[in-house]
């Protein structure tokens, strides 16, 4: 119709190599941050390692292969680093300032200057694994892996049924409710949550309040 641009789907390559690029892009832009040891660029780079590691689950029944095993063990090596330091920045900046008073603080300041000491190794720790040749070199590797994958058929077409794929695992591993759930249990069905909600990002479906609630409730049966 005269005056209206036509809408066409994006095919299953292009989809990825849009995620895979922007989230790149982020990676790079939160780099500076994390080797001057800011607690604000380690969290928001393990969101982008979080939400590409995501991206390769969803798109792996089409992928195929395309992304070398050597590059998402580089990613989940950094992702897991990431998290360590950013478990005890939660600690020592969010829980912890919640729970003492300054006499409290008084009397544990010993096991606090522990638990700080900790921290530095971990964030140390982080930033090695961002720096280390491998990983370097794992970047532009997931680049040109996304860029020569090909997979016409529309994005679409198939999402609907590698979200339902991943709604049944998250219902098997979260059955009962939030609050039954052992601490391990629960831990592991809220970052099932938590790449169930990236997968409805990527696929531009709305995720829903619902999402962010059980998140919230999961998180304070954690603590």
């Amino acid at each position: 119709m005269a005056g209206y641009a036509e809408v066409t789907e994006p095919p299953i390559d292009q989809k990825f190599r849009s995620i895979v690029g922007k989230n790149l892009a982020l990676l790079r832009k939160h780099l500076p941050a994390v080797a001057e040891g800011q607690p604000e660029g380690v969290h928001q780079a393990r969101v982008v390692l979080r939400r590409l590691r995501s991206a390769i689950t969803l798109f792996r029944p089409a992928l195929n292969g395309a992304i070398p095993r050597r590059v998402e063990k580089r990613l989940r090596r950094v992702a897991r680093s990431l998290g360590e330091a950013r478990d005890w920045d939660v600690l020592l900046d969010e829980t912890l300032p919640d729970l003492l008073d300054e006499k409290r603080r008084i009397e544990i300041a010993p096991l606090l200057a522990r638990a700080e000491a900790a921290r530095l190794l971990a964030r140390k720790a982080a930033q090695h694994a961002m720096a280390d040749k491998a990983f370097v070199r794992a970047l532009p590797e997931l680049e040109r892996a996304a860029a020569e994958f090909g997979d016409s058929r529309p994005f679409r077409a198939e999402v609907g049924e590698w979200l339902e794929r991943r709604w049944r695992k998250l219902r098997k591993q979260g059955g009962k409710r939030v609050g039954a759930l052992p601490p391990d249990d629960l831990h592991e069905t809220r970052i099932a949550l938590k790449k169930l909600h990236y997968a409805l990002d990527f696929a531009a479906a709305p995720a829903g309040a619902q999402f962010a609630a059980s998140l919230k409730k999961m998180r304070s049966e954690e603590r």
